[in-house]
């Protein structure tokens, strides 16, 4: 057992500094352990986020942290720049039609402007430059006259002369995102750091879990959104690591970052009250769990909990196709309700749970309502599903089925609603059958440079388990089924077996089916989700996580693929020697012709195919990139006898490291970097948000 009372100290020999210094010591580490077990870790005070002008520059207040070692941490000002959003060309080809309307797959987004294009001809807007946005006559190369872009729709002058035209579209297209900022006291000077986030036109906040299990401290979020107007950002601080309660100098009591003042303080209710007031306290006996009434993510008011750090967003999508074997007046058009069988997409009502996208655009909360179940039966026994209105109380309601537009559709079209379940506890009524973690989100255009030859097999950075359905595919906003007869749009590629591992449960790949028309710059969204249905799969996503989250595996993989370009040049040369040894063995030889053991062998004496095998040298330089430039001239001329590896630097700029700065990072050829006349190289944007080193190894083969 430790001692953990204070030394009696002698004094009458004399002050020594090691007796004080550990009472000194003992003290703190009671301070620390009562300050983190009293009260917790994460943000005390601080922290608000501010953008600077015009600027992709976010300016952060001053604050107080407690880290999870009990220490209180106080930190100035300072700020983060993430830089404009990645502008990505695209080009498209169409034959006008007499309409004179084009619809491009992406909104228009212009560079220079950083924002995009809302244009009518001599009325609105103007257009921008040729390099940045052009339509023209793919034989005559003239431009064509616009009369009008409106996002991602453009309607051209005179559309019966240009009747039958074949036209290119050149033009680049933006998403919105959003940058996640932390602090993490192994890296003090890095503060405060970002992670860019998804490109989605609707993304989701990061799961938290993946912060916290790297030691961050989640002081919020960044959501940058593109339109006409240009780029702004909204600043998300729900969810990120805030102390759970905490006490100032006056005695006000702050509850996750919430002032909790004397006015609002009420009894703690160990029964749920039906109608809850702002700031009132529930303690949920069976689940051990304390909820405070309040608003959350901004909006509605709902039971948040306050003793535990689960607290997140998880997310469901369904979305609702228009039957093409039924009429137009037959298709849903206004009302639309989840199947029975949908456990996972039922949710609270009045919990802000609901975002309806239709035809990929979001609409607001005051276009539709809730449709909800209630207790009540008809004469069959059957529960009412009626719109939600403020005459039914929530004791009244079972759960929430689906929404009701307040204005019924036009025409039938694709209707998305993505269902956010904000996880408290586990007695629901049965509403929530299975948690969802989300693990990933991301877009993958399809190119020729990364999709040579029209292939339709998706390679994935990230593993999931095969056949536990945690992929999800859309093709251009359209969710794909999964499967694998010809009528499935795509299948999961089952994992290949080896000796370490013969019954593989992880895959990174998926196939999209022939049934499916795929082509050149269409969209590939896909996400994947663990769905945790019992311990024992716990366990074994636990596991397979272990194993498949190790850094050096890519690298290892991305490593092997290049040294095996190195031995297929020399592999023919080392058979011919081979070969020629055989040869020499079964003939009749002439020794005069023979090198004695004594002598040297010269490379005059190798053939010409050995020569240009060997290697020769090997140099390493750098060059320092910004984001104002993505060519970059080379100290070398590259040959067909070389081979260059591009590594990224471990360096932020000339005195910043990064994490893991002992880890250099192979780029892949063709999305990262291109050569370009042989001694220059382009860069892919997105590497080129900060100033930084980027080092070229350079091996030259050849005697």
């Amino acid at each position: 057992m430790a001692n953990n009372f204070l030394q009696k100290i002698d004094f009458t020999k004399g002050v020594k500094a090691k007796p004080i210094n550990e009472n000194f010591d003992l003290i703190q580490n009671w301070i620390d352990t009562e300050r983190l077990h009293s009260s917790g870790w994460g943000i005390v005070s601080g922290f608000e986020f501010k953008r600077r002008g015009d600027e992709f520059i976010i300016d952060i207040s001053s604050g107080e942290l407690v880290n999870r070692a009990g220490h209180k941490i106080i930190l100035d000002s300072s700020f983060v720049n993430v830089g404009a959003p990645q502008a990505i060309q695209h080009f498209e080809k169409f034959v006008l039609t007499k309409s004179g309307e084009i619809n491009l797959r992406f909104p228009v987004y212009v560079p220079s402007q950083l924002k995009q294009i809302n244009y009518i001809a001599g009325v609105q807007g103007e257009l921008p430059d040729i390099k940045e946005f052009r339509v023209y006559d793919l034989e005559t190369q003239e431009i064509i006259p616009l009369a009008s872009i409106n996002k991602q729709t453009i309607h051209i002058i005179d559309p019966e002369v240009n009747n039958g035209k074949a036209v290119g579209v050149l033009y680049y297209y933006a998403s919105s995102h959003i940058d996640t900022i932390t602090y993490n006291e192994k890296t003090p000077e890095l503060y405060p750091k970002y992670t860019y986030g998804i490109f989605s036109s609707s993304p989701s906040l990061p799961d938290t879990k993946t912060f916290e299990d790297q030691g961050d401290i989640i002081l919020g979020w960044a959501y940058w959104t593109i339109n006409e107007e240009g780029i702004s950002v909204k600043f998300y601080y729900d969810n990120r690591n805030v102390r759970p309660i905490y006490v100032d100098k006056d005695g006000n009591i702050y509850l996750y970052g919430k002032l909790y003042s004397k006015t609002q303080r009420r009894f703690i209710y160990f029964v749920q009250p039906e109608i809850p007031e702002p700031n009132d306290l529930w303690y949920d006996s069976d689940s051990n769990i304390l909820y405070i009434w309040r608003q959350f993510n901004g909006e509605d008011f709902q039971w948040v909990p306050v003793n535990e750090h689960s607290t997140m967003d998880l997310h469901e999508t369904k979305l609702f196709i228009p039957d093409e074997n039924l009429t137009d007046e037959q298709n849903e058009k206004q009302i639309f309700i989840f199947d029975e069988s949908d456990t996972n997409l039922f949710f609270i009502p009045r919990s802000n749970s609901l975002d309806v996208y239709i035809d990929q655009g979001y609409i607001m909360k005051d276009q539709y309502v809730e449709m909800v179940m209630l207790k009540e039966q008809d004469s069959n026994g059957r529960h009412l599903i009626v719109p939600d209105s403020a005459k039914y109380k929530m004791s009244d309601i079972i759960k929430g089925v689906g929404f009701k537009l307040n204005y019924a559709l036009n025409e039938p079209t694709v209707v998305q609603v993505n269902v956010r379940h904000t996880i408290k506890k586990g007695k629901e009524s049965g509403v929530f059958q299975r948690a969802a973690i989300f693990v990933e989100e991301k877009r993958i255009i399809y190119n020729e440079d990364s999709f040579p030859n029209n292939t339709r097999t998706i390679k994935l950075p990230t593993s999931y388990e095969y056949g536990k359905q945690q992929l999800e595919v859309y093709l251009n906003g359209i969710k794909l089924h999964n499967g694998s007869s010809d009528e499935i749009d795509f299948s999961e590629v089952l994992p290949v077996p080896t000796a370490d591992n013969p019954n593989p449960t992880l895959t990174n790949k998926f196939i999209i089916n022939n049934n499916i028309k795929l082509k050149y710059g269409d969209r590939i969204i896909y996400r994947i989700s663990h769905y945790v249905w019992s311990y024992e799969q716990l366990e074994s996503i636990v596991t397979n996580a272990q194993e498949g989250i190790k850094e050096t595996k890519n690298l290892i993989t991305a490593v092997d693929k290049k040294y095996k370009t190195i031995t297929d040049v020399m592999e023919p040369a080392i058979q011919k020697i081979q070969n020629s040894v055989r040869d020499l063995k079964e003939s009749t030889l002439n020794t005069d012709n023979f090198i004695k053991r004594s002598e040297k062998i010269t490379k005059s004496m190798l053939a010409d195919e050995v020569k240009n095998g060997l290697f020769k040298t090997m140099q390493e330089y750098e060059i320092t990139v910004s984001p104002a430039n993505t060519i970059y001239p080379l100290q070398h001329v590259l040959n067909q006898n070389q081979i260059s590896f591009v590594l990224l630097d471990p360096y932020v700029d000339s005195n910043s490291k990064i994490d893991n700065a002992n880890i250099k990072t192979i780029l892949n050829y063709g999305t990262d970097y291109v050569y370009v006349d042989n001694n220059k190289i382009k860069l892919s944007a997105g590497l080129i948000r900060n100033t930084r080193k980027l080092r070229f190894m350079v091996i030259s083969f050849g005697a």
